[in-house]
Formats: C-alpha cells, structure tokens, sequence
C-alpha cells in the first residue's frame, strides 16, 4: 500500500484517522466515542464518508453497519508526512548509517521558524485554556536558567507586541501580486 498524503486533513479527520488507526476497525460510534470533543453521530458518519471519499478509509458491511478501517498502514502514513515535510523543507533527512539504511530527520532553520510559531500558540493555549490546574509544559530558558513566558516583541524597542499595537502595510513584496 502507498502512503496516502494525509496534509490536507482537516484536525477532525486526522484525529478519526488516529482512532481508527489504534483501534485497527471501528464503527461510527466507536469512532465517536474516542473522539476529544462534542460531535454527533451524524457528523463523523459524514465525516468518515469524507474520509472514504479521499481514499483514506475504507468500509465493510456487517448487519446494519459498517465497520471502517485505514487503506494504508499508520506507517506509510507517517512516512508520507515525513516525506511531505522535507519536500516543504521542514526537515531534512541526514543518513546516520549505510548497512543497513537509516536516516533521521533534523529541523531546518525553516523548521525551527514553524517553531517558533507553535510556541506562541501554546502560550495563547496556557493561558486561555490551561485551567486551573496550569500549562501542561513549562519553558525554562537555556541562557537564564529561568521559567518564562514565551511573548513577542518589537524587534526595534523591544516592547511586548499585541495585535492592537501593529498597523499592517503594503511591503516590498506586494508588488508582484
């Protein structure tokens, strides 16, 4: 089976994928009772024909229902993934050995750029969802030794920015749009 690409997913289609991918087979409940979050049992049918549709689940009858399960292993999925992000220049693969062939995958300065960005989401999810109970992750600064918060700022002054801080203009960029 060829890895299909999974990178146009939606967050609700891969988190059904992961389901049926630990549970081998499933049904439209049992896909729905895993699922993080409030869905209905119409909305995964829906989505699960969705899935089919793009030719990454496939169904069997058994009496009245269907049981769905992954056209392609959870491996090949993940070396699709792999694969989509070198393309993307994410990551590279560097060969660690020759007999037999292994590689690993190391972030680019690309890569750690899209970090950057996760970090700031975290942080907009520590603070707006973390609950009473905290982050689940703490940052600690490697220079400082401290715990932090991970904030933006002005490149110029160094003043925390916000949204409402920023006017967006035309750059150097725009003019061959």
């Amino acid at each position: 089976m060829s890895g299909k690409d999974t990178s146009g997913l939606s967050r609700r289609e891969r988190q059904i994928m992961d389901v049926l991918y630990r549970r081998g087979r499933a049904t439209a409940n049992d896909v729905l009772d895993e699922l993080p979050g409030a869905s209905s049992s119409s909305t995964v049918r829906t989505q699960l024909r969705v899935l089919e549709a793009k030719g990454h689940v496939r169904h069997e009858e058994h009496g009245l229902r269907y049981v769905y399960f992954p056209t392609t292993s959870r491996h090949a999925a993940r070396r699709s993934a792999l694969k989509h992000l070198v393309e993307a220049g994410m990551l590279e693969r560097l060969a660690y050995s020759e007999r037999p062939a292994r590689y690993e995958y190391a972030l680019t300065e690309k890569g750690f750029g899209f970090v950057d960005v996760l970090m700031a989401m975290a942080a907009w999810g520590d603070r707006w969802t973390a609950g009473d109970a905290g982050p689940p992750v703490l940052r600690r600064h490697r220079t400082c030794g401290q715990i932090t918060q991970v904030e933006l700022r002005c490149s110029v002054c160094g003043e925390t920015l916000h949204s409402t801080d920023v006017d967006v203009e035309p750059g150097p960029g725009l003019e061959g749009l």
